[in-house]
């Protein structure tokens, strides 16, 4: 696979949780709205700068980023968020989508070290500590 569709793929999907994420912190409800609506938005931004370096990465590489809605036309491994989860609900929906995140990335982060792009590489590994740290956070929170 070539590392433009790798890196496609996984625009695609932080867009999606980003989008996941977002909604959550509009939505969140309950005796930790604080604590969940601050830390949904610290990690909507986050995932906002992967977003961007991703994008960034995939015109480095001398191709052009497809409109963002064209991007959700295409198979996800990640389903959509659902405003009506309770605050629990919305944390085992995050936990396992950063879980999706974080195999997304391992697979890619092989196919890429084979191809021998060790700057691809490495934004990989940053990638895969965000989701990894999102994901323990979140979980420490149920």
């Amino acid at each position: 696979m070539k590392i433009e569709l790798i890196l496609l793929n996984i625009l695609t999907h932080q867009y999606r949780l980003f989008l996941k994420t977002q909604s959550y912190h509009w939505n969140v409800e309950g005796v930790n709205f604080i604590s969940l609506h601050e830390k949904f938005e610290e990690h909507y931004k986050e995932l906002l700068e992967l977003i961007d370096t991703t994008a960034e990465h995939i015109r480095a590489l001398g191709f052009k980023v497809p409109n963002v809605l064209n991007l959700f036309l295409t198979d996800s491994k990640m389903n959509e968020s659902n405003e009506t989860f309770t605050a629990l609900e919305m944390l085992h929906d995050l936990i396992q989508s950063h879980q999706i995140m974080e195999n997304i990335l391992m697979d890619a982060n092989k196919v890429v070290e084979e191809l021998g792009d060790p700057v691809i590489s490495d934004f990989f590994v940053d990638c895969l500590t965000f989701h990894r740290k999102a994901r323990w956070i979140l979980r420490s929170s149920c």
